[in-house]
């Protein structure tokens, strides 16, 4: 009964408020209506509302005070931010900045020795048959001079540094021409050291201590070869230094037996004073840089492999003597793969670890390297230095085909009495002179091909060397030497042009 009462009074007293018979259509007509297509009013604040509103937004001296730290104790010290000074954004330098800096200096370097980069390219292209039997050498020396100046110039005084202003960097622009004057100039000078090697003693004494002979029986020996050679040519080669090969990819593969062999190639330049490259690919590609060859040699392949291991042990190495030793994966260049595919025509076994030379000349330094590497010999691991004893392709042709000058034959021999006739630091000292020989530049018109020969010296130790191949054909020498062989290994013996092994 309460239920029917409540229900009836309350609709009476909608009937009473609507003053209508029908509540439902009341409810009908009132009901809210919400159309999806308009947007939504706001309601608008009322004048007392949108008066506390104007009042809060008026920022409060008190809030700029402590608005820095939220501190709510005021502080009597504190100073307006407003009329403190603003302070200079400090600059944030990313490895992308100096990435950017160093492809600047190379484009630039290219840029300013750009008529001698055109000049070497027309060579290759279209230069006469003297030039490319030369492989276009003059034209090559003077643009890496003026390359590697600039960019040794460039690097030093920060060209296009992350902080440089465009004037500084017009500066300097202004100086690296300035200095390319100075580069021509200087090349138009006699190139050849009038200064002569110190006398080397003939009475040296060529017996080795049984101390001695006892640890190269236990030491795998590192051999020093100077790979002379015009170019691929050499895979076949059927003269006397092809049969030397053959005898060592033999003497490699069935006696030595090595866990890998570390070659250090002429054709590949380091970066700065101590920058060294190690190529570090499970497998290296090869890289065919020669030009003007029979089409079969740019065709060539090798069965061969590397060993990312071995090469992160030689960079462990020469960073422990300081060498700033970074891995690439480059790939062989012709240097490494030539003569070791001569050697080996198969050679799915023994990994090769192609390491660089220095950018620089320093023969000192390429011989501290060998130094650094001496331990791998205690690990079975081969070290080879490929380069040239003599290399000056710029004059091959002057001479021809007949005997060659004097001053090949006498550097060659002068080379093999300091690796002969000298163990230790006096055999390291007279090396590091060859760069005062009389005959130097007339042999080495740059040493890129000679340093190698310095690095496997530096490994040997106190080991004594022997010369395993004498050969000449105008300027060039293919003398080729070995450190720490053990007495009983059967050295190649020539019949003719024939290697005996």
């Amino acid at each position: 009964m309460s239920n029917n009462k409540e229900q009836a009074s309350a609709r009476d007293y909608i009937k009473s408020y609507v003053k209508e018979s029908n509540s439902d259509d009341y409810l009908q007509k009132e009901q809210p209506r919400y159309d999806p297509t308009k947007p939504i009013e706001s309601p608008q604040p009322t004048p007392v509302e949108q008066e506390l509103i104007s009042e809060s937004a008026q920022t409060s001296v008190h809030y700029n005070v402590h608005l820095p730290t939220q501190n709510p104790i005021p502080s009597n010290d504190r100073k307006d931010p407003k009329l403190q000074p603003e302070k200079q954004q400090e600059p944030v330098w990313a490895a992308r900045d100096f990435k950017e800096q160093r492809s600047e200096i190379h484009e630039t370097s290219l840029t300013i020795c750009a008529d001698l980069h055109e000049n070497l390219m027309t060579c290759f292209q279209h230069g006469s048959w003297w030039d490319k039997a030369k492989m276009c050498e003059e034209q090559k020396q003077k643009f890496w001079t003026c390359y590697n100046a600039q960019k040794k110039f460039l690097k030093e005084v920060n060209y296009k540094g992350p902080v440089n202003k465009e004037k500084e960097d017009n500066e300097i622009l202004l100086r690296a021409y300035k200095l390319r004057d100075k580069i021509d100039q200087q090349q138009q000078k006699s190139r050849f050291s009038t200064i002569t090697i110190a006398r080397i003693v003939e009475s040296h004494s060529e017996t080795m201590s049984s101390a001695t002979t006892a640890a190269v029986s236990k030491r795998t020996p590192t051999r020093r070869l100077i790979d002379t050679y015009e170019g691929p040519n050499l895979l076949e080669d059927q003269d006397k230094p092809g049969h030397f090969y053959n005898w060592l990819g033999n003497y490699l593969k069935n006696e030595l037996k090595p866990k890998a062999i570390v070659v250090i190639s002429a054709h590949w330049q380091g970066q700065g004073n101590s920058g060294v490259f190690v190529e570090t690919s499970e497998k290296p590609n090869l890289i065919y840089d020669f030009f003007n060859f029979p089409r079969r040699y740019y065709e060539a392949t090798w069965d061969h492999k590397g060993s990312p291991s071995v090469a992160y042990r030689v960079i462990e190495l020469l960073q422990k003597s300081g060498f700033k030793a970074t891995g690439e994966k480059r790939g062989n260049d012709h240097g490494v793969w030539v003569p070791m595919k001569r050697a080996m025509k198969s050679n799915p076994d023994i990994p090769i670890i192609e390491l660089s030379t220095f950018e620089h000349e320093d023969m000192a330094t390429h011989t501290k390297m060998g130094e650094a590497l001496e331990p791998l010999r205690d690990e079975n691991v081969v070290i080879i230095g490929s380069g040239s004893a003599v290399h000056n392709l710029s004059t091959l042709w002057t001479y021809g085909d007949k005997p060659s000058p004097k001053f090949v034959v006498d550097f060659d021999k002068d080379m093999e009495k300091i690796a002969c006739r000298f163990t230790s630091e006096e055999r390291k000292k007279l090396a590091n002179q060859l760069d005062q020989h009389a005959s130097f530049r007339k042999c080495h018109p740059t040493a890129e091909h000679l340093v190698p020969f310095h690095v496997a010296l530096g490994a040997a130790g106190s080991d004594k060397g022997k010369k395993l191949l004498e050969g000449y054909y105008s300027t060039l020498s293919w003398g080729s030497f070995a450190f720490g062989l053990p007495e009983h290994t059967t050295l190649p013996e020539y019949d003719g042009s024939q290697a005996k092994y």
